[in-house]
């Protein structure tokens, strides 16, 4: 930076101008036309060589000229002359040349915290095509038209958001790098959606995508604003390490009374208000788990913290508030172990199946009633079960943001939870258009935001994928699979074919998602690690065809008993491959060498 700032109501114009006779460019048929309206172009580059020149607000006088120095040097390499006769055939390169120098142009301006301004230009010419195209409805040469430049626009709007996001470490001050980097992807997502949606002329879902732009630029114009990030990552394990940093000053180590905290009724203080935090993150988890078991330690293991630091908070005696320190300690660390268990559980059950709510609601808007009698509260049952299916996937992503490091992932997840966010009200709105009024529009409209979303979904499975221990991730499903297959042993009186099958599918489930959870950290990792884990994932595949072949022993007139006896030994050949996986990733320590050192979602050691 060196200190100049831009008169942003001098440039504007200049730019939109130049912008606009780019676009128009590429809708001219003829060379005569072409020829013209590139003397046009030539006349508005050297109307913004002047301008961004007479635009500046310098610091100093060395500022300047050294501004100045980058304009002169930036549209030197644009070796076109306004007074140069061109040729039809160079023409592309013509125009390659021009969007070259607007590249450069936005990178000059995102040094200056103005980069945001091309983009919000091509927003307000969107708006104002989608306005025309409803005014025109009626009438279909214009429509036509209008389209035409709005698929056209778009174009040039993805073009300017893909260098910006290019350029994103230049466009604001570090503070706000995350939350800017966060709207642009938001923003580059949705004209990606919004380009495939343009020629369907779904004007509702067009509106729609029109305004979560709008709501991605005005947050990032709020951001500019601000002078802290909003994007806070790795919130549970810096609460979790604050605490226990907090706990060891009052440790064994203290020899004296005066080794106690200067203020300790301050640093009581801070320290209750980093567990409350921290125990609202525990509950949050508890409340989207849907096993008893998870839940009741989590709690169980909230309230001894609490009663030990009422314990803590009541005793002045050093060597009392060491022991109780050191009991407080390795109880945050049994709830944090709890709360990772809890996590990895529902993200096993949620992303085994993670469009089934989904398809609930499609086959019920697929059953054949009457239409003319069905009403939205027909779908109550259904779109509750969505509504929490989303709930859990949204806590899922934000407690995994809480546990990483790895900034890139987390503003993957960040953008998905995002995107998920905002769709899911519009997925609510499309499905119950169908059910109400099944018609070609209504289809093709749930069937674009459906496949958005499942988009958004799958990428959110394959960032939280990249950042489970996948030791950990190996011991929760062994645990789930071991209490699936020992409700179905021989022994047991109340075995079934029902139930059988129902626990059979469970386990297949359970390993395919293992299975494909692995072999994509494994894909991400170095060679030699790489290596070890695809052998140890093959072992466990080769025990999941096993398995899978074993469902052909449902529909064999056989006992339950002896179904069950083949059954199970079977599945005990799954269970055996992941006891070795387990074993191989913590003997070689693969575990600790996935994800490059960055923080997950893991099982902190208790000594």
């Amino acid at each position: 930076m060196d200190g100049c700032s831009i008169k942003l109501d001098r440039i504007a114009p200049v730019m939109n101008d130049f912008i606009e006779k780019l676009q128009n460019f590429e809708t001219l048929a003829t060379s005569e036309k072409k020829g013209l309206a590139i003397r046009g172009i030539l006349i508005s580059v050297e109307d913004l060589r002047n301008c961004l020149k007479e635009s500046i607000v310098p610091k100093d006088v060395k500022s300047q000229m050294s501004y100045i120095g980058q304009v002169e040097r930036m549209f030197s390499e644009f070796n076109w002359d306004v007074n140069y006769t061109m040729k039809p055939n160079e023409y592309p390169k013509f125009i390659t040349c021009c969007k070259n120098l607007a590249a450069s142009i936005m990178k000059l301006l995102g040094k200056r915290n103005c980069g945001i301004l091309v983009v919000d230009l091509y927003f307000k010419m969107c708006e104002k095509v989608v306005n025309e195209l409803s005014i025109n409805v009626e009438d279909q040469v214009n429509v036509l038209k209008d389209l035409l430049l709005f698929q056209m626009l778009v174009k040039g709007y993805l073009s300017s958001v893909r260098v910006l996001r290019r350029f994103w470490y230049v466009i604001v001050p570090p503070q706000q790098k995350c939350s800017v980097m966060l709207c642009l992807n938001q923003a580059f997502k949705t004209l990606c959606f919004l380009g495939k949606v343009i020629d369907k002329r779904l004007t509702h879902l067009i509106a729609y995508l029109l305004s979560r732009l709008k709501q991605c630029f005005n947050k990032i114009v709020e951001l500019l604003g601000n002078q802290v990030d909003q994007c806070q990552n790795s919130e549970f394990i810096i609460l979790m390490d604050s605490c226990l940093n907090k706990l060891d000053q009052f440790g064994y180590g203290m020899t004296h009374q005066e080794d106690l905290p200067e203020d300790l009724e301050k640093t009581l203080l801070s320290l209750k208000s980093l567990i409350d935090e921290l125990l609202c993150h525990a509950m949050t988890v508890s409340h989207i788990s849907n096993r008893d078991y998870d839940c009741n330690m989590i709690k169980s293991y909230s309230q001894k913290v609490l009663d030990e630091f009422k314990n803590m908070n009541a005793t002045q005696n050093r060597s009392d508030l060491a022991f109780i320190a050191d009991k407080l300690s390795d109880l945050l660390c049994q709830l944090e172990e709890t709360v990772n268990d809890t996590i990895l559980n529902v993200v096993l059950d949620v992303f085994t199946d993670v469009n089934d709510p989904v398809r609930n609601l499609v086959n019920k808007c697929n059953q054949s009633e009457d239409s003319l009698n069905r009403s939205a509260t027909d779908l109550e049952s259904e779109i509750s079960e969505f509504d929490e299916h989303m709930d859990r996937l949204m806590h899922i992503g934000l407690f995994a943001v809480s546990c990483s490091t790895d900034v890139r992932k987390i503003l993957g997840i960040r953008s998905c939870l995002a995107s998920l966010e905002s769709l899911e009200a519009e997925l609510v709105t499309s499905v119950i258009s169908l059910y109400l009024n099944s018609n070609p529009e209504t289809r093709v409209t749930f069937q674009f935001i459906f496949r958005n979303w499942m988009e958004e979904v799958t990428d959110l499975k394959n960032l939280m994928d990249l950042i489970l221990d996948p030791r950990a991730f190996c011991q929760v499903v062994e645990k789930r699979i071991t209490i699936l297959v020992n409700e179905i042993r021989e022994d047991d009186v109340s075995v079934s074919v029902p139930k059988v099958r129902c626990n059979l599918c469970k386990i297949l489930s359970f390993t395919k998602k293992l299975i494909k959870t692995l072999t994509r950290i494994a894909e991400h990792e170095e060679e030699n690690v790489k290596k070890r884990m695809m052998e140890l994932i093959e072992s466990l595949r080769l025990g999941y065809q096993e398995c899978e072949a074993s469902q052909a022993l449902l529909d064999e007139e056989i006992s339950p008993g002896d179904m069950s006896k083949r059954i199970v030994k079977r599945v005990l050949l799954i269970i055996t491959s992941i006891r070795n996986i387990i074993q191989n990733l913590a003997e070689d320590d693969i575990s600790q060498e996935v994800g490059d050192g960055k923080s997950k979602i893991y099982s902190r050691k208790v000594n």
